[in-house]
């Protein structure tokens, strides 16, 4: 059996660091490189935007929210403050 190439975490319960950061970019809708380039409070306020009634209350879909670039996500966070 051939190794798979990925890391696997010591307590399979787990995820390791990578996975955790791939399901975060996954969720708002960022590349992995744009997501690790973010402090930790554009992380934090991405993740709370990107929640399905938060989506939903700045009028688009979920789906078209993930399609959004980074900067015009931004922006139509800054619009609403």
């Amino acid at each position: 059996m051939e190794p798979t190439g990925r890391v696997y975490s010591s307590d399979l319960r787990k995820l390791t660091e990578e996975q955790k950061l791939e399901r975060g970019a996954k969720a708002v809708g960022v590349t992995l490189e744009e997501w690790t380039a973010l402090s930790p409070p554009d992380s934090t306020l991405l993740r709370v935007a990107a929640q399905k009634k938060n989506v939903y209350a700045r009028g688009y879909t979920v789906a078209g929210w993930r399609r959004l670039p980074m900067a015009e996500k931004f922006a139509a966070l800054k619009v609403e403050n």
